[in-house]
């Protein structure tokens, strides 16, 4: 049987050589028809199409989603990248990157494939897809880079802040930072008592009641103090706000350091303490009676008694014990015989049967003052003792009047007597006169 021959694709005399590129078939007689740089078979004319063609003459580009030769290789491009038709690879849209796309962009990085760089400031956020800057609270402007008008706040600095008194506004959260003198949320309320400064976190100092600023914490003192913090009282003489007023106080009287008044001593009164005390008052400003008793004078420093003779204690209240007498009751009495001692003059009130300034003689029976002296009317003013031994006594009258006429001065008439003994009767010595 014969054998079938098959035409080479070659040519020359002896069929060795090859094809050209553009020729195919026997002695590479016919053309090639591939295109976009496909390869052509030198025996079929078939053509081996390049990455990203297909077709008969490999004239057709891929397919959407698809790449390689022959369009054969499914893309695995994500999130609507455009794959690229002969090599596969992807190319990112905007706000994405990677081998496939899938992956966000960085912080700091938007557009196409990420490859644009952002120019946000103060932490402002970038847009990955077109860059476009949302700015953080407090900031506004393309960039961020400016921060928001007084007066606004938040994001884009739509807000408006409410802050009074002067208080300046965050531009990030509104928040007020109070000025001195004032707190609050919106600093609407003045600093309470003993604070001070600003938002009021300052302690006063200030000492005795003074009013403290709030606003600086200086401390305005009240009349009769002086000093930083107020904790000096006025020097002596002084009185008044900020101690600038003379006191006109007279007699050691103490003055007030707050309005000048005058705080006299024990036995002054007056505006000044320019005045004794009138009889019966005595103390600070004369403000208390005396309770001196029985004419004892009081003293108008400290109400002490002065008590009169004849009387003691506190108030002149107590008279004399038995047997003294005078002033302070330190005389001793020479009474005798029961008689009673005056408390003032000591003076002896003799018992009834006694007499002598001490009450030390008996009265003599058959004397008397006025008596009929051999039928006349004998009258004694004035009579002295005379006393002799063995107790007898002499009374000798002066200034005699008989029967009403005054003798002579000179002229006197004595009596002799015995004293009467307590266990012994009455007797009388003859009279002797002497008219």
């Amino acid at each position: 049987m014969a054998r079938a021959l098959v035409p080479r694709a070659g040519r020359g005399e002896n069929c060795r050589r090859e094809c050209q590129e553009d020729r195919y078939g026997a002695n590479c007689e016919q053309d090639c028809q591939c295109e976009n740089g496909a390869e052509c078979d030198r025996f079929t004319g078939a053509c081996l199409c390049l990455s990203g063609w297909q077709g008969p003459f490999c004239g057709i580009p891929c397919s959407e989603g698809f790449t390689g030769p022959g369009c054969k290789k499914p893309c695995r491009c994500r999130n609507e990248a455009r794959c690229d038709r002969v090599t596969g690879s992807c190319d990112c849209p905007d706000g994405w990157t990677g081998p496939i796309c899938d992956d966000e962009c960085p912080p700091g990085a938007f557009g196409a494939n990420c490859e644009q760089i952002c120019d946000c400031k103060n932490g402002g956020s970038c847009d990955r897809f077109n860059g476009v800057c949302s700015c953080s609270a407090g900031w506004t402007d393309r960039d961020c880079s400016t921060a928001c008008p007084e007066s606004t706040f938040g994001n884009d600095c739509a807000r408006t802040c409410r802050c009074l008194h002067g208080a300046s506004c965050s531009p990030v959260d509104g928040s007020c930072d109070c000025n001195e003198g004032w707190t609050g949320q919106r600093c609407e309320m003045s600093c309470a008592e003993g604070f001070f400064g600003r938002d009021c976190e300052k302690v006063c100092r200030c000492s005795n009641n003074a009013a403290c600023n709030r606003f600086d914490g200086n401390c305005l003192c009240l009349p009769g103090w002086i000093g930083r913090m107020c904790e000096e009282p006025c020097q002596q003489g002084r009185y008044g706000p900020m101690c600038s007023k003379a006191c006109k106080c007279q007699n050691g009287a103490e003055c007030s350091p707050v309005d000048g008044t005058c705080i006299c001593s024990n036995g002054w009164t007056g505006d000044y303490c320019e005045q004794e005390c009138e009889d019966g008052l005595y103390g600070a400003n004369c403000m208390q009676n005396c309770t001196c008793l029985y004419g004892g004078i009081c003293s108008r420093f400290d109400g002490s008694c002065n008590c009169t003779a004849g009387w003691i204690g506190g108030h002149c209240q107590l008279p004399c014990p038995d047997g003294m007498y005078g002033v302070g009751c330190t005389e001793t009495c020479k009474c005798e015989n029961g008689a009673i001692c005056m408390i003032d003059t000591g003076h002896c009130d003799c018992l009834p049967g006694w007499m002598g300034d001490t009450c030390s003689f008996q009265e003599l029976e058959g004397f008397q003052k006025s008596q009929v002296v051999l039928g006349r009317t004998v009258t004694c003013n004035q009579t002295d003792v005379f006393m002799f031994p063995e107790r007898q006594f002499t009374f000798e009258c002066r200034f005699l009047r008989v029967d009403g006429l005054r003798f002579p001065n000179g002229i006197t008439c004595r009596q002799r007597w015995v004293n009467i003994l307590p266990d012994s009767t009455s007797h009388t010595i003859p009279n002797e006169p002497t008219i």
